[in-house]
């Protein structure tokens, strides 16, 4: 797993569309953390249960975003998946 945090546009990597278009209001993140995660080999016994809440702290705006590499969305149980990546990255931008 790889983590880089740094100032700028909400990314995914090059090439990967966002699961949505990136808010305008953040188009210069005061903070991003990027997470990239990849697997060799992936095989879910059970489908696999995720969920992302962003408190809504006063002054301050929020957006997530993730790619999907070699793995369907959402994953089958019992399939195979090879060489997956999952790339999630977090924006955030404090209002004046």
């Amino acid at each position: 797993m790889s983590a880089s945090a740094s100032p700028g546009r909400l990314s995914g990597e090059v090439g990967d569309p966002p699961s949505r278009p990136p808010d305008p209001d953040l188009g210069s993140a005061d903070i991003e953390i990027t997470l990239t995660v990849e697997a060799a080999h992936l095989r879910f016994r059970a489908p696999p249960h995720s969920d992302v809440r962003l408190s809504g702290t006063p002054g301050r705006k929020s957006e997530t975003s993730s790619s999907r590499t070699n793995l369907a969305d959402p994953v089958s149980q019992g399939v195979d998946y090879h060489d997956a990546r999952v790339t999630y990255t977090l924006a955030n931008r404090l209002k004046a």
